[in-house]
């Protein structure tokens, strides 16, 4: 038994203290290198502070644009009613003027036998052979009975 002890070495043990070391390395290298990464831009011309400032300016302006982007599409939208009201009252306008040009070309009709009748030398030659004139049957308001023509 005597040989076994000869050969029997005696070390300490400390599982946490290496850890604790060997995490305490790892930050202490990861610390090391971010700063050699921040040290790089900064000779860049990099700044942070700067960044954060143009991040906000940049912020600012987009809520500026979203805000008159809604005034826009609100203008839009009115103006687009607009336009459908005023295509409406064209095509009111433009039916009412076919009507009347009917009425005025019916008038000019009317008007053209009339002229017959009553100039002789007209382009239109009507030849009256009777004629009746008679007393309204119903007193009361007339109506004039031309416009169911």
């Amino acid at each position: 038994m005597a040989d076994y002890f000869g050969k029997l070495v005696v070390r300490s043990h400390a599982p946490r203290l290496r850890a604790v070391l060997l995490s305490l390395a790892v930050l202490i290298a990861a610390a090391v290198l971010y700063a050699a990464f921040e040290l790089g831009r900064y000779d860049a011309g990099y700044r942070v502070v700067d960044s954060v400032r143009g991040a906000l300016s940049a912020s600012a302006r987009i809520r500026q644009l979203e805000a008159e982007n809604g005034k826009q599409r609100t203008q839009l939208a009115g103006a687009e009613v607009a336009q459908r009201v005023e295509r409406e009252g064209y095509k009111q306008v433009y039916r009412s003027l076919g009507d009347m040009q009917s009425q005025i070309a019916r008038l000019n009709q009317d008007l053209s036998f009339y002229r017959g009748l009553v100039q002789p030398d007209s382009v239109i030659h009507v030849k009256v052979q009777q004629m009746q004139i008679a007393p309204d049957a119903a007193p009361g308001p007339r109506e004039d009975h031309r416009s169911d023509r």
